[in-house]
């Protein structure tokens, strides 16, 4: 692969403002990934964004296709803006990849204008959530996102999956081989390996440490976990709330006996809290179609050395966690973390080999070595 003759047009919807609805932890941390390994292999990346906010003015690699958020206006907009920037893309001699990060409406648009404009760029698909994943993209939505995700398929040059259940409902959605779907999970940080390469065991302090990390939607079930905290002997547990929380709950929270409030914290502090818990919680709620997605903490959570207490989430039956690290409700929350110690006592070989597992399969270096073969293969 001559990857230093790569140019990479990466669409999707950045936005650094913690206090957006369009801000996702997670999406902004995989999409920090891909640019890192796509520039990693020689890649020069430019980031189109089809949120409606202006791009960082640091990052002159950077645009912004759209200004509105009202859905009709913000669709016409990113097509039309898309149109123009395909004006301005020179026609050379390199490799030009088109990457949509997810294969919905609004990238389809953009990948649409682009191909018009130059027929000669390859598309390439990064398939995170599909269409439908989540109740909040349903209905008719979820219908159009369904459509959009067929047509890109017949176009596209590479597919990427962040799981093998990702892969296998695209395939039977589109008809897209599978054996031309390369999959590219989360990933670990480098520095996050280091730091848990040196964490203790969990459980050696008289009280226990209780880490959550990631957004306060709805569906994230912050609730189930701050009701079954309220359940528990606070002098026995703290609990570390980190991540873009509202200021509203911020606001009830201040005070509470146990319950420190972090925010969004650098990546440094993340790692660090997750390589110092005693107990990481993914208290999500059920998700609509769960073979249409795999969440990005979730690999995290696996991998800190903690012990990880759950809700039934996808992708969980290839770990291989015990069934008594998993809950349905506040209630059988609550119970797990007061049985905790024995539950990690009981289990802890077992949890050892999954961490071990999910560190080394979620690592950069094996990523960056299957990405690296498949694209050299689909140029």
């Amino acid at each position: 692969m001559q990857s230093e003759s790569i140019t990479v047009f990466i669409v999707a919807a950045y936005c650094s403002s913690h206090n957006s609805k369009w801000f996702s932890p997670g999406r902004q941390r995989k999409l920090d990934q891909v640019k890192s390994l796509l520039t990693s292999m020689g890649a020069n990346c430019f980031e189109l964004s089809i949120a409606p906010f202006n791009p960082e003015q640091r990052n002159i690699q950077a645009v912004s296709l759209c200004r509105d958020s009202w859905p009709p206006i913000r669709l016409i907009q990113l097509f039309f803006n898309a149109l123009l920037l395909g004006r301005k893309i020179k026609s050379t001699d390199e490799h030009q990849w088109i990457w949509l990060y997810n294969t919905r409406m609004a990238e389809a648009l953009v990948a649409l204008a682009l191909l018009l404009r130059k027929p000669s760029l390859k598309l390439f698909l990064q398939l995170e959530d599909l269409p439908a994943a989540r109740q909040a993209n349903a209905g008719l939505r979820g219908w159009l996102d369904g459509i959009s995700t067929v047509l890109l398929s017949k176009r596209a040059n590479g597919v990427s999956a962040v799981s093998p259940s990702v892969a296998e409902a695209f395939h039977h959605l589109t008809g897209f081989p599978s054996e031309r779907i390369v999959l590219l999970p989360p990933l670990l940080d480098e520095a996050y390996q280091q730091k848990l390469a040196q964490r203790s065991s969990p459980f050696q302090n008289s009280y226990h440490t209780i880490v959550y990390a990631g957004g306060y939607t709805s569906e994230k079930g912050v609730d189930e976990l701050l009701t079954a905290f309220q359940l528990i002997d606070p002098n026995h547990y703290r609990l570390l709330l980190l991540g873009p929380i509202p200021n509203q709950l911020r606001a009830q929270l201040v005070g509470i006996h146990g319950i420190e409030v972090l925010g969004m914290v650098s990546n440094e502090k993340l790692f660090s809290a997750y390589s110092e818990a005693d107990i990481v919680v993914n208290p999500h709620q059920v998700i609509l179609n769960s073979d249409y997605i795999f969440p990005f903490k979730l690999v995290e959570i696996l991998a800190s050395g903690a012990l990880p207490l759950t809700t039934a989430m996808p992708g969980l039956d290839v770990y291989n966690l015990p069934r008594e690290c998993l809950f349905s409700d506040s209630q059988e929350l609550a119970k797990k973390l007061i049985t905790a110690p024995s539950i990690w006592r009981n289990h802890r070989v077992q949890i050892d080999k999954m961490t071990k597992h999910t560190r080394k399969f979620h690592s950069i270096e094996l990523s960056q070595k299957l990405l690296k073969n498949y694209l050299s293969k689909n140029q």
